[in-house]
């Protein structure tokens, strides 16, 4: 953790409160671009590799694709998918509302006086003295509402976002040729940002976007129901019972994903894959799970973000991500840090109490509870590595067996290991005896 405290140090020597205050030119002078990418190589580099190994870190850094992707049987997941059928909720009762005949001859009156003041003479914006726009939209609410009761996107939620919105709207239906999503692009939007949890920005934005359509709607056509004095219409209750369903469930999914200390923290470790993704000269990113081409073509964006453009606003971002980053072990258990550091040297790391076997930075994913044999086999076999002598079967029976009941025990404990674990199993110097010719610095045991 040294490393990520001189990182910090070393950017407030970096970019001091007296560069801030200067003009766009005075910064590209007194920045340059070797300053930057020095402070990224020497010291940001450095102190996320003491991190980069450790499953601590890397579950932070992949909760998107855990919590949120579609399948994933979580509560997160489960809450976008509430919020998907809200949004389709409310869509169809503020079609109800028009459908109701008081309120669409209302709607059908807004439209035809706003269409009459088009032809009177323009006001300097554009618009007609009085007009009030947004009837002259009433067609295009209705068709919208239409899509949007039938859910036209595919998902809120796009994995391929961890390094920019490449899901835009997830819309069903392509937009046409030449069209843009200004919902989600990065400049226009002070929600989305160039580094951070993406995937649970970029879907919050769908919401947000998806959202504003209908409230913008709803108040035409509520506007209508008191046109149309229909105030009390039973649809109306239904529409407000919605709207409130809809606010409750998006408060809830907003305080999920980017309110409060562990938000903070995912968003640490996942501004660290991407400094690394693009700072980093052969960065290591399988663990992901992402398609590559999608990684691929966000390349280079953080760093002219960061070194061309010199944005103290995601330089600030990446330096306050390195403070909590070391601030990442505080509060947990006492041996979580010893554990994760063994995880990450890539040894034998045993855990009794959970029965978890991790090698080569990886969890050996098999169910050690049914498999009780192989489990005391393994770790009498880790415990007389770290003491330098083998396992006979006084280890491992009470009374003395047949040589071919010592054989089948390593044979079956091997089956259940990756193959470079399993073929460290071998005979050991006396007569039906077995070592793990592995190096006792190399062997972790946890209670």
């Amino acid at each position: 953790m040294d490393l990520i405290r001189l990182a910090m140090r070393q950017y407030e020597a970096l970019v001091p409160d007296s560069l801030r205050s200067e003009d766009q030119d005075e910064l590209f002078q007194q920045l340059p671009e070797s300053k930057i990418e020095a402070w990224f190589s020497d010291c940001v580099l450095p102190a996320i590799d003491e991190l980069w190994q450790r499953p601590i870190f890397r579950n932070y850094a992949t909760w998107p694709q855990r919590m949120l992707a579609p399948g994933a049987e979580t509560e997160t997941r489960e809450m976008v998918e509430r919020m998907d059928a809200c949004l389709i909720e409310e869509a169809k009762v503020i079609s109800q509302l028009g459908g109701n005949r008081q309120v669409a001859d209302q709607l059908d009156r807004m439209l035809a006086d706003a269409k009459d003041r088009e032809t009177r003479e323009p006001v300097e914006d554009g618009w007609m003295l009085g007009l009030p726009h947004k009837h002259v939209m009433i067609p295009y609410y209705r068709d919208q509402l239409e899509s949007i009761a039938t859910g036209c996107w595919t998902d809120l939620v796009c994995v391929d976002d961890y390094f920019g919105p490449a899901g835009g709207m997830m819309r069903c239906e392509p937009l046409p040729e030449g069209a843009t999503e200004g919902a989600m692009v990065v400049s226009h939007q002070a929600h989305l940002r160039h580094v951070g949890d993406l995937i649970s920005r970029c879907m919050l934005q769908r919401v947000r976007s998806w959202t504003g359509f209908l409230a913008e709607a709803r108040a035409i056509y509520l506007e209508a129901c008191r046109g149309a004095e229909s105030q009390e219409l039973a649809e109306v209750e239904a529409e407000q019972a919605s709207w409130i369903k809809l606010q409750e469930c998006w408060n809830r999914l907003l305080s999920i994903c980017v309110v409060g200390a562990e938000a903070r923290t995912r968003e640490a470790c996942m501004i660290a894959v991407q400094v690394v993704a693009d700072f980093h000269p052969s960065p290591d990113l399988d663990w992901l799970g992402l398609d590559p081409h999608t990684i691929a073509r966000f390349h280079g964006q953080l760093r002219a973000t960061c070194v061309s453009r010199r944005d103290l606003s995601i330089l600030d971002r990446i330096a306050a991500a390195l403070n909590t980053l070391h601030n990442l072990y505080q509060g947990l258990d006492p041996t979580a840090s010893a554990v994760d550091e063994a995880i990450a040297s890539g040894g034998l790391v045993m855990i009794e109490k959970t029965r978890k076997v991790y090698w080569e930075c990886e969890e050996i994913g098999q169910s050690w509870g049914i498999h009780r044999k192989p489990w005391e086999l393994l770790l009498i076999l880790a415990q007389r590595t770290r003491l330098g002598a083998s396992v006979d079967q006084s280890d491992l029976y009470p009374e003395p067996v047949s040589d071919s009941t010592m054989q089948n025990r390593p044979r079956r404990l091997k089956e259940l290991l990756p193959p470079t674990l399993a073929r460290l199993i071998v005979p050991g110097h006396e007569r039906v005896t077995y070592r793990l010719e592995l190096s006792p610095d190399k062997v972790h045991l946890f209670d």
